[in-house]
């Protein structure tokens, strides 16, 4: 797929990545693969910071600053900031959203992350393996997590789900 995408093609995806994480539990239909790597589009890298580091993403928080002082006509006065938090994507522009759902290429296929679950439920990510441009498999990502101190590192890796069936 090639120039802008309408609001169509981004519903279009969404139905399709939801046919592919919700549809059947052990495969999922050629078709919808195939059609959702048609309508993706392809974005090349844009720096060489993602270039080194392609899939790498940072969330954190800084406590905030206060500050107190004497105001004419007020009197004492305290300012307190609140808690501010960052995020650092690498993958940038290379995200296209459609609905609940987060769609880029990887190098080893389409990565498709749900970003909007039911209360308690954590999204999901799920990865449509492709050889030779036919889908293969899908595989779920499973995250551990280790603390050390105040650090929470967290990685990832996928883990096979989901096997093609033709429609």
């Amino acid at each position: 797929m090639t120039g802008t995408m309408t609001a169509n093609d981004r519903l279009l995806l969404s139905a399709l990545a939801d046919r592919l994480i919700f549809g059947h539990e052990s495969t999922f239909n050629l078709d919808d693969a195939r059609e959702l790597s048609r309508l993706l589009p392809v974005m090349p890298r844009a720096n060489i910071l993602q270039r080194l580091l392609p899939d790498l993403a940072v969330k954190g928080s800084l406590p905030g600053k206060s500050a107190s002082g004497f105001a004419a006509g007020v009197g004492n006065v305290s300012l307190n900031d609140k808690t501010r938090s960052f995020d650092f994507d690498s993958r940038g522009r290379r995200v296209v959203r459609a609905g609940q759902w987060k769609l880029m290429r990887s190098g080893r296929g389409i990565e498709i992350e749900q970003v909007m679950a039911d209360d308690g439920d954590e999204g999901r990510t799920a990865l449509v393996e492709f050889r030779q441009d036919e889908p293969v498999r899908m595989c779920l990502l499973t995250i551990v997590e280790f603390n050390i101190g105040p650090l929470c590192l967290a990685t990832g890796r996928f883990k096979p789900w989901k096997v093609p069936i033709a429609a």
